[in-house]
């Protein structure tokens, strides 16, 4: 967390430093991501939780699950635009 932080008060980033800041943090929520998924897969872990702490942590996780979905949904349909095909203006074929 500590890089996050100086990533962000770095100042202004160019869009190298942007992209690489993007990719870093992509990284760091699959790491913590994949460190849920083996603590929600341990039942061991899990039957220390109370009910509660349950509770809390499935509104959080689901909360910020679907707002990262919608935003990657956002993201996605632009950056689809820029794979689309361009359009090429129809050329006349000489005839010899």
């Amino acid at each position: 967390m500590k890089l996050m932080d100086e990533l962000k008060a770095s100042g202004e980033l160019d869009r190298l430093e942007l992209v690489r800041s993007l990719y870093f943090s992509l990284q760091v929520m699959q790491r913590s991501l994949a460190g849920w998924l083996q603590w929600v897969s341990n039942p061991e872990i899990m039957a220390k939780f109370s009910l509660e702490e349950l509770k809390e942590m499935n509104e959080k996780i689901r909360t910020q699950a679907k707002t990262f979905l919608e935003y990657d949904v956002e993201i996605t349909e632009k950056g689809s635009e820029f794979l689309k095909p361009r359009e090429r203006p129809k050329t006349t074929r000489l005839e010899i």
